[in-house]
């Protein structure tokens, strides 16, 4: 097996989701992905990656999504011609989307409902998912605004030495990001109430943890609380999506570290802020 590693910021709910992410993309890139998250030398958060063969699982992900199409099925595709059209049914932003290359396709819905998961939706009706993702993956709308698309190609030679502290401007998140939340703070006032104001975080932070949404929940406290863990051992996806939300099912105490978050809610976007470590 391959590996591969990263440096994380723990108290950015964003990246422990981002690396749930990794760990499901690489699951259908490459193949029996495990994970895991400790601490190095400088006392800094590493998160350590494997995957299958001999590739760079971390390089395969990243370099998969500079690639990828966002595709998202047509809500007239669902809808059986002369039957009666339910309420909601044709609204596109509750559709899954799929990031496709090269015959592979990763699937987004954690957002979406009708099936038997927790729906974790934190942009508003009026937005469609897949202009998300087009935004976050190869933005079109703004020059000074960068995708990730344009992120990884322009900064190839040293993204690699830190990924998740590669971020832009950016008008359009999901608010996933802490650095999004803090940044609404700093200014001291609802970004929904400035339309030209922009925020930094990391486009492929945003994406990648609405991939690791896919099949793991942080532990919910309240509409605008919640808790997540670090589990300090390398586990395979199956049991890192039960210890994201619930490590004290399988391990012991001193194997996972709790972090307490609140959520912002703005108009448009319910914002992650940074969490703080449980004692």
């Amino acid at each position: 097996m391959a590996q591969s590693s990263l440096r994380v910021q723990p108290t950015n709910p964003g990246h422990v989701l981002a690396c749930m992410g990794l760990l499901e993309a690489t699951e259908i890139l490459c193949g029996d992905a495990a994970g895991g998250f400790t601490q190095d030398h400088n006392n800094h958060t590493i998160f350590t990656l494997h995957g299958s063969g001999d590739s760079d699982p971390l390089r395969a992900v990243f370099e998969f999504m500079a690639k990828c199409e966002v595709e998202a099925p047509s809500p007239a595709d669902n809808h059986q011609a002369g039957s009666p059209t339910p309420k909601n049914e044709l609204k596109q932003n509750i559709f899954p989307v799929y990031l496709s290359h090269g015959g592979t396709s990763i699937p987004i819905s954690h957002y979406a409902w009708g099936d038997e998961r927790p729906t974790f939706k934190t942009f508003s009706g009026r937005q469609m998912a897949s202009q998300l993702f087009e935004e976050l993956l190869y933005s079109t709308s703004h020059v000074f605004i960068k995708g990730f698309r344009d992120i990884f190609t322009e900064n190839t030679a040293t993204f690699f030495d830190d990924p998740f502290a590669c971020t832009s401007p950016v008008k359009t998140y999901f608010g996933f990001d802490a650095h999004g939340g803090q940044d609404a703070l700093r200014i001291g006032t609802s970004l929904n109430e400035h339309k030209n104001i922009t925020v930094k975080v990391a486009p492929h932070v945003e994406v990648l943890t609405a991939i690791g949404l896919e099949h793991a929940r942080p532990k919910t406290l309240s509409n605008y609380q919640m808790k997540y863990a670090t589990w300090h051992q390398v586990l395979p996806v199956c049991l890192a999506r039960i210890a994201l939300g619930a490590p004290q099912q399988f391990l012991a105490t001193h194997q996972f570290q709790w972090f307490h978050a609140h959520l912002g809610n703005d108009k448009y976007y319910k914002k992650f802020f940074f969490a703080e470590m449980e004692e």
